[in-house]
């Protein structure tokens, strides 16, 4: 008899620390996919400032620019010591930036990056297949994206653009 009280005591223990494992595995989740899309604001905001700085031709601005331009925050984690961002941009000739991520990030962002857009249109994913911006809230924007040829961006990249000033 105490041999099945102990198995029982035994197996929900076993239990519990298999449901608590999963939720601190799911909040560890979630607080890199924050960081992810706090990042790509930063991001964002850094190369919208540069470009407003420099109207004209230039299609792309890369990190090190940004960095030297003083368009990052001092307290920016891309004004660190890496010399790679996932993050990508393309300024098209109306002058409408596209940020994206150059890869697919491991952690689905679209979401954080939206709500970080305060559920702007603007922000969503890019879908190969119809080559338009995507938006959990909103659907099909009917916002077309640049071509492949113009901007790699990859299927199923979350985007965020800066309307033209």
């Amino acid at each position: 008899m105490w041999n099945l009280a102990v198995l029982t005591a035994l197996v929900s223990l076993a239990g519990y620390y298999a449901v608590a494992d999963k939720a601190g595995l799911e909040a560890q989740s979630q607080a890199r996919a924050d960081s992810l899309a706090e990042g790509m604001a930063l991001y964002r905001d850094a190369v919208a400032r540069y470009f407003a700085g420099h109207p004209g031709g230039q299609r792309s601005v890369d990190l090190a620019t940004l960095r030297a331009s003083g368009a990052l925050p001092a307290w920016s984690p891309l004004n660190g010591a890496a010399a790679a961002t996932p993050w990508a941009n393309y300024r098209a000739a109306a002058g409408t930036i596209y940020i994206y991520a150059a890869q697919a990030p491991a952690e689905n962002i679209v979401a954080d990056v939206v709500r970080l857009s305060r559920n702007s249109v603007l922000a969503g994913v890019y879908r190969s297949g119809d080559s338009t911006l995507y938006s959990p809230i909103f659907g099909d924007t009917r916002i077309p994206l640049p071509t492949p040829a113009d901007a790699a961006i990859p299927d199923g990249s979350p985007v965020w653009i800066v309307a033209a000033q």
